[in-house]
């Protein structure tokens, strides 16, 4: 089973970017603006008894080489967040409470983790 097609991912500056599935597979899907600039990954992979979820963003830009004057190369940032737990030992409402701690964690006061996070922070 697969998420709807499109998917929208939000910029913080307020556009939408409407992705259409590009790819399918039995336990995957992924998703991508046609200039393949944003995608969104969606993928399940059961390990034994342990079950991952993941969905991961990768943003794609030309931008200038520090090292080389004048010159442009394409670079990309990816995040993903994973879901790894033992099938049957939470509930899908115990899961949700999980995901929620995180990404409330990440986007509190104005995102300051997340920007604690990316400074290099532990």
């Amino acid at each position: 089973m697969a998420f709807s097609d499109n998917q929208v991912i939000v910029f913080p500056t307020g556009t939408n970017n409407t992705l259409p599935r590009v790819e399918v597979g039995a336990t995957s899907s992924k998703y991508a603006l046609s200039s393949g600039a944003v995608e969104l990954e969606i993928s399940h992979r059961k390990d034994g008894k342990t079950l991952n979820s993941m969905a991961k963003v990768s943003n794609t830009k030309i931008a200038a080489d520090p090292l080389v004057t004048a010159v442009n190369r394409q670079v990309q940032v990816k995040s993903w967040f994973v879901l790894s737990r033992k099938i049957g030992e939470y509930t899908d409402a115990e899961l949700l409470d999980a995901v929620k701690e995180l990404t409330t964690w990440l986007s509190a006061n104005s995102y300051a983790n997340a920007i604690k996070l990316i400074g290099g922070e532990s």
